[in-house]
């Protein structure tokens, strides 16, 4: 079972080698000792996460004005599909018929109020060097509708990797 698991993880891992922003998963056995009358010196294997890779990828610049890249160690906040608050480094973005600004993955882009960002309808969209998103609608002058959010994480508070790809 554990060896599954192991092949599980690093087929995930080899299939999202080129995905923008994806962070590897890194697993290790470990002995546990059998519990019970008799069982003293037997043990079973187990596997643990013991991490991610957080080495940063490469810079691929795309031209596109949604396409946004967190520097150093920092991560975007988006809503999971749970509601919740959850970080990911995947910087390509869109904007809904509705005006929701999502990423890939159609999870919904956060302002550094924890707000999600919406756009006016049919406005082109910007995001400065500084995380700032600009909608330029015709015949109006440029507008700010939000910042991006970013996170970064600290030895004392690390990000952890949770079941939908996302990190909490």
């Amino acid at each position: 079972k554990a060896t599954m698991q192991r092949q599980d993880v690093l087929a995930n891992n080899l299939a999202n080698a080129s995905t923008p922003g994806f962070r590897a998963e890194m697993q290790a056995f470990r002995a546990v000792p059998v519990r019970g009358d008799g069982a003293t010196t037997r043990v079973f294997s187990a596997e643990a996460s013991s991490g991610y890779v957080d080495r940063p990828g490469q810079v691929q610049r795309t031209g596109r004005p949604m396409d946004a890249m967190a520097k150093d160690n920092a991560w975007f906040a988006v809503q999971g599909l749970d509601g919740t608050e959850a970080y990911t480094r995947a910087g390509s973005m869109e904007v809904t018929p509705e005006g929701n600004v999502v990423n890939s993955s159609g999870l919904q882009m956060l302002s550094d109020g924890g707000a999600p960002l919406t756009a006016p309808a049919g406005a082109e969209l910007s995001i400065g060097s500084d995380g700032i998103v600009t909608a330029k609608s015709s015949g109006q002058p440029p507008t700010a509708i939000g910042k991006l959010k970013l996170v970064k994480p600290t030895a004392e508070d690390p990000l952890v990797r949770s079941g939908d790809g996302l990190f909490r």
